[in-house]
């Protein structure tokens, strides 16, 4: 009886010890993690420099300031043809007897006689020369003077006695025109876009050569901008003024 008691009892002991030994495997194969137990020496943590962070922060800010393009480094920080734009004045609708006697004046020495079919136009008064005269420009608009969309621009000199005087006749000029803060002998540079046969588009700039503009911008001597330029937009549209140069 007693061999049969101690039996048993080294059975259990053997069955126990299997399942210590299953557990610890077990434990062995766990992918958790064990947590350290030694103590943490706060000699070797990292600090936060909160100051150096700041100073980081703040050099950081001012060279993207430094990068950006601002109306005041425009010209010297933007891309080459880019052309920034102040503003866009529509074409006046007041009726002006001396310009329109000129540009009647002008077209009749070009051999146009000017009748109601063909003397639909808009203009705009900017002093080009800093003289302080307005000096006009005059967009007509009627097939007589336009193809696929692009029309003829005058540009009148402003004289004494609110008179003018046409002194340029650009041909294929699409709209808005814009006059740029750049000057060539005297005059403000016109700037318009001409577009590709991918319909891409140029930035190009029409200068005063003393005694004119060039008669189309897509003239030899008209160059794309090489620089960015800041200009004022001119919308030259005489469906909204109803001017007429036969009335």
């Amino acid at each position: 009886m007693k061999k049969l008691f101690f039996a048993a009892l080294a059975m259990t002991f053997l069955l126990g010890a299997c399942k210590n030994e299953n557990r610890t495997a077990a434990a062995d194969n766990s992918t958790e993690p064990v947590a350290s137990t030694e103590p943490v020496d706060p000699t070797k943590l990292e600090m936060f420099d909160s100051v150096a962070h700041a100073k980081e922060m703040i050099k950081r800010q001012k060279e993207t300031e430094a990068n950006l393009i601002t109306p005041e480094n425009f010209e010297s920080k933007g891309q080459p043809g880019a052309i920034m734009v102040a503003g866009v004045a529509t074409t006046s609708s007041e009726k002006n007897a001396a310009l329109q006697s000129a540009v009647k004046a002008f077209l009749s020495s070009k051999g146009t006689t000017v009748e109601t079919t063909n003397g639909s136009y808009g203009y705009n008064l900017v002093d080009l020369n800093g003289d302080g005269v307005k000096d006009a420009l005059v967009y007509l608009v009627s097939t007589a003077f336009c193809n696929d969309e692009k029309c003829t621009l005058l540009v009148a000199t402003g004289e004494a006695g609110d008179k003018f005087k046409v002194h340029s006749m650009i041909k294929g000029l699409s709209t808005p025109v814009l006059v740029s803060a750049t000057t060539t002998k005297g005059w403000a540079d016109i700037v318009t876009q001409l577009f590709d046969e991918k319909r891409t588009a140029i930035s190009v700039k029409l200068t005063f050569d003393g005694s004119k503009y060039p008669d189309s911008p897509a003239a030899s001597n008209v160059k794309p901008l090489e620089k960015a330029v800041k200009a004022s937009g001119y919308l030259m549209n005489a469906s909204t003024s109803g001017l007429n140069l036969a009335n």
